[in-house]
């Protein structure tokens, strides 16, 4: 998610340069346009300026519309995180009614003489049935 927050903020950043591109092109083709004089035609200078500001809006149109695809595709992986939390702490929630239901199963079962496991790990062996796989320490 941090990959696409920074690619996020490098085409925000590009999208500024291209701003300020396109805002000197618009002021030189502005200024060229309104030339005092005999000089009102179309020369290649100001046909390339105006391709060139045609050029640099689309860009600009491509940048936003790349952000604002970055932008929901975040949006999108984090709600899908905050999903995969919350069936998270329902998988361990459910898996701790387990293990407290198997302890009262063996107590009412075995009844207080049988002892439990000292650690979680030797808890889980027992229950996973490993002891005779696990070499002794």
């Amino acid at each position: 998610m941090s990959k696409l927050m920074k690619e996020t903020e490098d085409l925000q950043k590009a999208l500024d340069n291209k701003t300020d591109a396109l805002k000197l092109a618009e002021t030189r083709l502005e200024n060229r346009m309104f030339r005092p004089g005999p000089e009102l035609v179309e020369d290649e200078g100001q046909i390339s300026l105006k391709d060139e500001v045609l050029h640099l809006r689309q860009t600009r149109q491509d940048l936003a519309d790349k952000i604002a695809s970055a932008k929901g595709t975040y949006n999108t992986l984090e709600n899908l995180l905050v999903c995969l939390d919350a069936d998270l702490a329902n998988k361990e929630h459910a898996l701790m009614t387990d293990l407290r239901c198997v302890d009262v199963r063996k107590k009412l079962k075995g009844g207080a003489a049988q002892a439990s496991p000292a650690t979680q790990t030797d808890r889980n062996i027992q229950l996973t049935r490993m002891e005779e796989e696990i070499p002794p320490s």
